[in-house]
């Protein structure tokens, strides 16, 4: 009689699926922690500022921290390279803008993600089968058409003459003119948006994304499509590129082909590797830091371009993992001690 024996690879397979969509522990404790902490940051914040440009300061923090959040799902969680998330930021505020016209904000709001999120999926499922390379070079190429759209098509944004007039942020019907005023719903957006991504980060959707973002093969046998987990958190990414649009667009009031460049993406690049790509945190850290230096700069030194450079590149060279892992490790000392 004839026994069958099951492959010794077979159980190796499953521990290594198993293992590789553990929760690691403490990780809500973290998460937790932290989105106190930011919650009591943004509460306080206020308490520093002495003028209007300091108010518009804070603005433009939360919207980088939402413009950093998306690109940290998109390429520091599911590590495809995405040079065109300054274009989808674009999108957003141009959808949000025409939407809104002088009177919906909200409207506007929805429709720049909407928008933003559909188009992010197209693309990416248009070139699902792309290698990661090729799928970068097209961003790349992404990013120029949609500057280019925003910059000469005058029916869709105005042209060089731009938008004026954009709705201004509106809550329970009270409209937010005044940047400190608008820094307390930009502050509770923040606060949603970084909220849900805490949740997708203890979702077991983010460790299917480490998976396929490292050991492909490994997630078929669990009966997930490593394609799909891509499309996900492209349109992910997208989604939160088009919201930080829609804030632009309506904290400035105006919108135009000179509101937007390549420099974006790059900015949002820096921003995710200062603060630290492995972790979402990092992405808040960075986008914080890297609005105010220049200003706090300026304010010190006629060399303040230089030693912006300079600081960056040391970061970049001497910290790895960002300024996340300096508070890591201080972090450690602090419970060793």
């Amino acid at each position: 009689m004839t026994t069958t024996q099951e492959s010794p690879a077979a159980p190796s397979r499953d521990r290594e699926a198993a293992a590789a969509v553990a929760v690691p522990r403490g990780r809500v404790r973290m998460h937790l922690s932290v989105f106190v902490a930011l919650i009591v940051a943004i509460a306080v914040s206020p308490l520093w500022v002495t003028n209007t440009d300091q108010w518009g300061l804070l603005n433009q923090a939360l919207v980088y921290t939402v413009l950093a959040i998306g690109f940290y799902f998109v390429f520091g969680l599911s590590g495809q390279f995405n040079f065109a998330h300054g274009g989808f930021f674009a999108i957003g505020a141009v959808v949000s803008g025409n939407v809104a016209g002088a009177d919906n904000f909200w409207l506007g709001f929805v429709a720049g993600i909407v928008v933003s999120t559909v188009i992010g999926v197209a693309f990416r499922a248009a070139l699902a089968r792309v290698s990661a390379i090729y799928f970068a070079i097209a961003t790349f190429a992404l990013s120029g058409i949609i500057l280019l759209v925003v910059q000469n098509w005058e029916w869709l944004a105005g042209g060089f003459t731009g938008m004026s007039g954009l709705a201004a942020p509106t809550f329970f019907g009270k409209d937010l003119f005044l940047p400190e005023d608008m820094y307390w719903l930009y502050g509770g957006i923040t606060i949603v948006a970084v909220g849900l991504g805490i949740l997708l980060e203890q979702s077991p959707l983010r460790r299917y994304v480490l998976v396929a973002r490292d050991s492909r093969g490994i997630l078929p046998t669990v009966g997930v499509n490593p394609r799909k987990i891509e499309l996900t958190m492209f349109g992910v990414g997208c989604a939160y590129a088009g919201a930080a649009g829609s804030m632009y667009a309506h904290m400035l009031g105006f919108v135009g082909g000179f509101s937007f460049s390549d420099s974006i993406s790059l900015n949002v690049f820096l921003m995710v590797f200062l603060g630290g790509v492995s972790v979402m945190w990092g992405a808040v850290i960075g986008a914080v830091v890297l609005t105010w230096l220049p200003e706090v700069l300026r304010e010190v030194t006629e060399h303040a371009q230089f030693l912006y450079a300079v600081i960056l590149v040391l970061v970049l060279m001497l910290l790895p993992k960002g300024l996340v892992g300096v508070t890591e490790r201080v972090w450690k000392a602090i419970r060793r001690a």
